[in-house]
């Protein structure tokens, strides 16, 4: 497993409530995809960063969403104004507590 650990400058005209919302409608898109384990949505609004920590079963998986030139960048420049950093982890062991 690996983790990729996305950030991106958020513009500074776009409310919180906008985020939130960009990243609500966002959800769906990342539901059953092929290879993803888990995302968690982060936003760090007063220093004007938002992005994602996502587990993949492999770096290929996680390579497919993120191609350069692809629909997740395109979105992700739209929507907030930015060219995401990626920054990729070895996972080799998860404690999920809500699974025990």
């Amino acid at each position: 497993m690996i983790t990729a650990i996305v950030k991106f400058k958020v513009a500074d005209d776009l409310s919180q409530d906008e985020i939130l919302d960009g990243m609500a409608n966002a959800t769906e898109r990342f539901k059953n995809l092929s290879g993803l384990i888990r995302k968690n949505f982060i936003l760090d609004k007063k220093n004007g960063i938002g992005g994602g920590v996502y587990t993949w079963d492999s770096k290929e998986s996680a390579e497919k969403l993120y191609v350069k030139g692809g629909t997740w960048r395109e979105y992700i420049r739209k929507a907030y104004g930015a060219e995401p950093e990626i920054t990729w982890f070895e996972t080799p062991f998860i404690v999920d507590n809500s699974k025990n």
